[in-house]
């Protein structure tokens, strides 16, 4: 779906949120603005299949092996002694 941009609005960024910005649109393949309204759509929750994209994705993740209950009890009890 092409929404039709007609507003144009002007921020001031400092130099380290242009660049985080920069980085984030050039591992996307898009655009400044368009990681700007990504943003905006998530923090405005303008995003109406968001949550239907974020469970399908989910459900279609490949099954992960855990290990057995007891490989998990050891492993959590181990993070514990690094700590």
């Amino acid at each position: 779906m092409c929404i039709p941009l007609d507003r144009r609005t002007q921020i001031l960024l400092d130099e380290h949120r242009y660049r985080l910005l920069e980085e984030r649109a050039r591992r996307g393949g898009t655009s400044v603005a368009a990681v700007i309204r990504s943003a905006i759509d998530r923090e405005l929750d303008q995003d109406p299949d968001r949550t239907a994209r974020a469970v399908a994705s989910f459900l279609d993740a490949p099954p992960v092996d855990a290990g057995s209950w007891r490989e998990i009890e050891a492993d959590v009890e181990a993070g514990y002694e690094r700590k």
